[in-house]
């Protein structure tokens, strides 16, 4: 890896409020009570919650109103990691300026971790919500090359555009790293499990 490219210096802080998840889930006896008041502290994080728990994927007999409700119909493991996969994704914010679809980019994550997780529900039920996470967080290091240097960026995604080659070779060409890369060296800095700067270095 390029050291030129990603430092401790150049990676960004984790949130306040990613820390506090990342805490609640290593706590076995995490409260529902208390893992709600968190979330409703930020209310796009409250949205996007309420909207998973009332999505087509998710959805139950009745409407979810409540981030206690959402809690208890998602579950207690998924809510935390997918908390935390928002929190990491909402690091980067969309810059209209850049070559990289930040929309899209989250749309493809979400959709990723959701499949990750329903193929991880038929293997080891166990690991479902850590699929889901290792899903929805195994791109972040594309808006992270983005915000190193969003015009060598620009170049990269514009050469992926054409479809001759694959965008991770591109990227080791042009930048000397890559952004599955980038990404497992973003989660170690940020102490997440290891798991999951694994999971995305390899997928």
């Amino acid at each position: 890896m390029n050291p030129e490219m990603c430092s401790v210096e150049t990676v960004p802080v984790l949130p306040e409020l990613a820390h506090h998840i990342l805490e609640m889930s290593l706590d076995a006896d995490v409260s529902i009570t208390a893992l709600a008041a968190l979330i409703e502290k930020d209310q796009a994080l409250t949205a996007r919650m309420l909207s998973l728990a009332n999505s087509s994927y998710y959805r139950r007999a009745r409407t979810i109103y409540t981030i206690h409700d959402a809690v208890v119909a998602l579950g207690l493991d998924t809510v935390k990691t997918f908390t935390l996969g928002l929190c990491i994704v909402d690091m980067f914010p969309n810059k209209k300026t850049s070559r990289l679809d930040y929309q899209g980019l989250w749309r493809h994550s979400l959709a990723s971790g959701m499949f990750a997780r329903a193929m991880m529900k038929n293997i080891d039920n166990s690991l479902a919500d850590k699929a889901f996470c290792a899903g929805l967080l195994h791109g972040i290091g594309k808006p992270m090359l983005d915000h190193l240097n969003p015009e060598e960026y620009a170049r990269v995604l514009e050469e992926a555009a054409e479809g001759r080659r694959a965008l991770i070779e591109i990227e080791q060409d042009q930048l000397g790293t890559d952004h599955a890369e980038t990404a497992r060296y973003m989660m170690m800095q940020w102490g997440l499990p290891k798991l999951y700067a694994a999971t995305v270095w390899c997928y």
